[in-house]
């Protein structure tokens, strides 16, 4: 299962994506696990803002937000499992994580997330109990100049 979506604007934009599931004819079944999902969403001196609030469990989610002159943040899912990279001028990046999040798959494990920090770039992974010898298949590339840039990993 494969779904896109790509945004290019020149003004404010927000977007809310409530569920990320590819378009089937009639009522689709609800996807438990696995598929792949992109957004790009890209403007120029306006903000951009991404809020994905379910998406299945190992799925590949991969985003990427760009823009110039305005901010940039992103809201993934607590499925959510992967590398990040975010990279701003005149401004530290953001991240928020909340500790107490609960396993979406029930399985008692607590997330981990590595951060590594520099001026105005950082990057890292998280993923739900250790990585070790684990695929982390999603990816989220958030960049903006001249404005604050910002990753939450929902509850």
């Amino acid at each position: 299962i494969e779904s896109s979506l790509d945004l290019v604007s020149t003004t404010r934009y927000d977007d809310q994506l409530e569920r990320l599931r590819p378009p089937r004819a009639g009522l689709p079944a609800p996807i438990l696990s696995g598929g792949r999902f992109a957004v790009v969403a890209y403007t120029t001196n306006a903000a951009v803002s991404v809020s994905t609030h379910s998406a299945p469990i190992r799925s590949s989610l991969d985003f990427s937000l760009h823009t110039v002159n305005g901010p940039a943040a992103l809201e993934v899912p607590p499925t959510f499992e992967g590398s990040f990279s975010l990279t701003t001028e005149n401004s530290m990046p953001r991240v928020h994580c909340d500790d107490s999040t609960k396993d979406p798959e029930d399985k008692g494990r607590k997330r981990v997330l590595s951060l590594a920090q520099v001026d105005s770039f950082t990057q890292g992974t998280t993923a739900w109990g250790t990585t070790k010898d684990r695929d982390l298949k999603s990816k989220a590339e958030i960049r903006s100049t001249n404005a604050p840039v910002t990753l939450s990993i929902l509850p």
